[in-house]
């Protein structure tokens, strides 16, 4: 009970920065802070063709928006969270009642749950600030400049919604720029080289095996540079 606020992260996300500045900032009377979900906004810039492959999705996305038309949807894989007040604004019950509300909606499960809970008690903060959400597909449409920003030290949070770990969707993906800096901490730890050998065991598609081992040779070659 003497926990105020807190910072829940996804466990997709890397903290890269200091975020002292973000957790003393003023909720200015909300419950959470958190960063617009950009996803779908940036798929349907960066790749119309596969707009169309998002069709039925995009029409359930549009109508769920359209409960709340004014609300910014929020990427709930970041959020820091007035504790004090969520306490004081809602109750288990509450979860309950809203699943049942908006449950002919739900797209994205407890981010779409969130949205709805606090779609009036949310302080919106900078995307590429607090919760940078890369993907293969938007990367490098809106992030050409991320290594510089990220050497400014602008970038606190990164959230991979295209997973560095899934080495065999393409060849070279290890050395993508932002992916390094996951495989960078991941390559640190001490079940490292055990972890990959037992990831690549699991592949049994051909072209899948193919891109895991091309990966695997360039992480062999280049790890002592990252």
């Amino acid at each position: 009970e003497e926990v105020e606020r807190c910072l829940y992260l996804d466990t997709d996300t890397l903290v890269i920065g200091k975020l002292r500045e973000w957790y003393d900032m003023d909720f200015e009377g909300n419950c959470l802070m958190a960063c617009q979900d950009l996803t779908l906004e940036r798929l349907r810039v960066v790749s119309p063709e596969r707009q169309k492959n998002f069709s039925d999705l995009n029409k359930k996305f549009l109508k769920r928006v359209s409960i709340y038309p004014e609300h910014r949807f929020f990427n709930a894989g970041v959020m820091m969270m007035d504790i004090k007040k969520i306490r004081e604004f809602c109750t288990y019950e509450t979860f309950c009642q809203a699943i049942k509300e908006i449950d002919n909606y739900v797209l994205w499960a407890d981010q779409d749950l969130y949205n709805w809970v606090f779609r009036d008690s949310v302080k919106l903060v900078d995307p590429d600030k607090y919760n940078m959400q890369v993907s293969y597909d938007t990367y490098e449409a809106f992030y050409p400049y991320m290594n510089p920003e990220i050497a400014e030290g602008h970038v606190k949070i990164i959230h991979f919604l295209s997973k560095p770990w899934f080495v065999w969707e393409r060849p070279g993906n290890i050395y993508s720029e932002i992916f390094q800096y996951w495989w960078k901490y991941a390559s640190k730890t001490i079940f490292f080289e055990q972890w990959f050998e037992k990831l690549g065991q699991g592949i049994s598609d051909s072209k899948r095996k193919e891109n895991f081992w091309m990966n695997r040779s360039q992480l062999q070659l280049q790890k002592k540079s990252i």
